[in-house]
């Protein structure tokens, strides 16, 4: 039986124009699995929806909030406030500088942080403050992430979360899995997935590599922060 998408996202553009990526609800659900089996999440936390949801970041927060039946809080505006009940966020680095630094009251246990670069020292004082700090690498037709770790100070982007899946072929980063998106919507169609590129891997570090989980710490973090982001897709005969 053919599963019905149930989400249409966007990309980023990044790399050209935007394309519209369709899931289905097994793709999120992989995705929200696959990462809470690493990063804790339970009935009895809250996650603050402070992303959009047009975002495959924020909607991914939804899906993991239905995965474990816990608590979403919507964002009101009022960061201070918002920050103050909730066991769980996605933020970037500043926002929670802006806690620490102003020592605003909060019931964060951990953060997911993107988009930045994290200083060990911000992520030294939110531990002293009982906050874990997680980061990873995610895209949008991999239903957000597709890596992650608790922050150390190792400059790595993470392994390899399960229901994901990974390949290097001919120094190019492929990754697929449970999480791949069904493909890109074009005028009423979806061109179909089988393993979506994700950037290029020099030579030399493709010759040491002897693991997945090396392969993507290593690869991603030399390879894509900030350099190359290449979504283009290595696409199946079914159309």
């Amino acid at each position: 039986m053919n599963e019905p998408v149930v989400s249409i996202v966007f990309t980023s553009g990044s790399t050209g124009r935007p394309k519209a990526v369709a899931h289905r609800a097994s793709n999120h659900l992989a995705s929200a699995e696959g990462l809470l089996q690493r990063f804790r999440f339970t009935a009895d936390d809250s996650w603050l929806l402070s992303l959009p949801m047009f975002h495959v970041s924020g909607l991914a927060i939804v899906w993991r909030w239905l995965t474990v039946g816990a608590t979403l809080n919507i964002a009101s505006g009022n960061f201070a406030a918002d920050i103050a009940n909730v066991t769980h966020a996605s933020l970037v680095a500043t926002q929670l500088k802006r806690i620490i630094e102003n020592k605003w009251p909060t019931s964060l246990e951990r953060v997911l942080l993107g988009g930045s670069h994290i200083a060990h020292t911000l992520v030294e004082s939110a531990e002293a403050r009982g906050i874990e700090c997680w980061m990873g690498y995610g895209m949008t037709e991999t239903a957000s992430t597709v890596t992650a770790k608790r922050v150390d100070a190792i400059a790595s982007s993470g392994t390899l979360l399960p229901h994901r899946a990974l390949k290097i072929e001919n120094e190019r980063i492929y990754v697929a899995g449970g999480t791949l998106a069904s493909g890109y919507f074009v005028q009423g169609k979806i061109s179909r997935l089988c393993w979506s590129q994700v950037g290029l891997i020099p030579k030399t570090l493709a010759a040491g590599i002897h693991s997945k989980s090396c392969a993507l710490s290593a690869a991603l973090t030399t390879c894509l922060f900030p350099a190359v982001r290449m979504f283009t897709v290595k696409r199946s005969k079914r159309h």
